[in-house]
């Protein structure tokens, strides 16, 4: 027993110093230039921006989200996401794939990304998990600039459209048990540049590095109802960091309903319908607190997702299906 206890807190002296030297890391490398696609339901997605989450749930799972910004606006962005993950050797690992589609005004980005994360047991009685994540591919960048702009004599808009094929790679670290969660992650370590051939010093896009910390607990109110509350900070050099405010209620594990707001001056709402044990449905809606936009843009936002059932439980599974979903 005195074995065991020793073990446990040489992984937590682990995890402590394994999270401290990834913060120095992080902050110790030079970040530049244009944001990532974030959807207000990312806390259904965490793959998205956190590897190691990859297979902490207790089955298959495909994933659809489809993002339509500042809706009513000509060339507004317009971002979609299709993603699986999957558990694998009694959820002591995760495996994925995502697909994510980028539009904003004449840019687009498509994504290929794989995930895998190894999901290391701190307690097996407490369920505490300390996991590390690793994804890997490549976006598909093009931009149809030509024409635009007043002067056509400008070079920088007479130029043809711009095609490039940009590889990157991200790491995350999390810990997680039935009440609480924390991580940190980088989706993107390589900083891509596009520029253009005929003039090298115009940059068309830059890709920035996000650094995401994120937190999360949940409580029980009552028999039938329980609390989530999530805060994320996004760090971007050169622009101000991001704080997003999550507070969600689930209703017997069938129904949720949200509130959010960030420090970029939105506010918004959420809700989600367990249709069948498998099928869940979500929709988001939110809207700038801008006061001096005459028109306040609002944004929609669709989710589908769809567990997969494996034949088998887990022995690591401790309730009957959702239930045991952080999110």
């Amino acid at each position: 027993m005195r074995i065991v206890t020793n073990i446990l807190r040489g992984c937590n002296r682990c995890f402590k110093s394994l999270l401290l030297t990834l913060c120095v890391f992080l902050f110790s490398l030079k970040l530049s230039a244009q944001e990532d696609p974030l959807f207000t339901q990312y806390l259904n997605n965490l793959a998205t921006i956190n590897p190691a989450y990859v297979g902490a749930q207790d089955a298959m799972n495909i994933k659809l989200l489809t993002r339509m910004q500042w809706t009513g606006f000509e060339g507004a962005p317009m971002s979609m996401t299709t993603a699986f993950t999957m558990p694998y050797m009694n959820n002591q690992m995760g495996f994925g794939g995502r697909i994510v589609y980028d539009r904003y005004g004449p840019i687009t980005q498509t994504g290929f990304y794989v995930d895998y994360a190894y999901h290391l047991f701190l307690d097996y009685r407490r369920g505490r998990f300390l996991s590390f994540g690793i994804s890997g591919g490549f976006n598909l960048f093009s931009a149809n600039i030509e024409g635009i702009g007043e002067s056509k004599d400008d070079p920088v808009f007479m130029s043809d459209q711009t095609n490039k094929i940009l590889p990157n790679f991200g790491l995350g670290i999390m810990y997680r048990d039935p009440k609480f969660l924390i991580g940190i992650s980088v989706p993107k370590l390589i900083q891509s540049r596009v520029t253009l051939e005929e003039i090298t010093t115009t940059s068309i896009s830059k890709d920035m590095m996000h650094i995401y910390f994120l937190g999360a607990y949940k409580f029980r109110m009552d028999r039938d109802m329980v609390m989530k509350l999530a805060t994320m900070v996004q760090y971007i050099k050169n622009t101000s960091t991001g704080v997003d405010l999550h507070v969600m209620v689930t209703y017997r594990d069938n129904f949720t309903a949200g509130l959010m707001y960030t420090s970029r001056n939105t506010y918004g709402m959420s809700m989600q319908f367990n249709m069948t044990d498998q099928l869940r449905l979500g929709y988001a809606y939110d809207m700038t607190s801008l006061k001096d936009v005459t028109t306040l843009p609002s944004t929609h936002e669709i989710m589908v997702s769809y567990d997969i059932p494996s034949g088998r439980r887990s022995r690591y599974r401790r309730r009957r299906h959702r239930a045991d979903y952080f999110f």
